[in-house]
């Protein structure tokens, strides 16, 4: 496990100019954002996985989504019966806007849950999501990737600390083996769903 200040220690320690340390924390601002999208890209990691309730509000058509947002994994209108909505686009569910109602069809748009109706009352909606990691700081020292991956972070600033000053091969070094670390993040995460596949005998070696 490494921390906030020792991995931007390390980032120093590898960087070949001493006057890139101040711009350290873009570096790692760049690492995370990079693994956000690409890790999502392939469908994300459980660890990014968190559940949430939302309330309507009977006054607009809209729910704000949860800070960190990235993905949505499952949805449902909680009313004792967990009600499934259906996503639709944003240009389906026009098609099927009412005014007032029990939701039924839902979109996402921007930062926004929107249904198809302004809810008639105050349902709860139960949301399964995929959320960014809380990005490192002074006032959030270690996260998941800190603690499981931080070679990870190590690379990707690097990649970014090596594109900055103009390095191509360095960066084309270092995006390799942020990649790497990033597909070994997504195997080892398939690997705790599902464990190992299991082996298979070729009759010819009955033969």
């Amino acid at each position: 496990m490494i921390t906030y200040s020792s991995l931007k220690t390390s980032i120093g320690n590898w960087l070949p100019q001493d006057n890139l340390s101040t711009f350290v924390d873009d570096f790692i601002d760049i690492a995370e954002a990079r693994f956000t999208s690409r890790i999502m890209a392939v469908g994300g990691i459980r660890a990014m996985e968190a559940t949430t309730t939302l309330t309507c509000s009977t006054s607009v058509d809209t729910i704000a989504l949860p800070t960190g947002f990235v993905g949505l994994r499952g949805i449902y209108l909680d009313d004792g019966n967990r009600t499934s909505l259906t996503y639709n686009t944003p240009e389906q569910l026009n098609s099927q806007r009412s005014t007032t109602g029990k939701p039924r069809y839902f979109s996402v748009v921007g930062s926004n849950i929107q249904f198809n109706c302004i809810p008639d009352s105050a349902y709860t909606i139960s949301i399964t999501y995929y959320g960014a990691f809380t990005a490192l700081s002074d006032s959030n020292t270690s996260n998941w990737l800190t603690t499981n991956a931080p070679q990870l972070l190590l690379q990707g600033s690097l990649q970014a600390a090596s594109e900055f000053n103009g390095d191509d091969e360095a960066a084309a070094k270092w995006a390799s083996l942020f990649q790497q670390s990033i597909d070994e993040v997504k195997m080892a995460d398939e690997m705790s769903k599902y464990g190992p596949a299991p082996a298979i005998t070729s009759e010819r070696a009955k033969w």
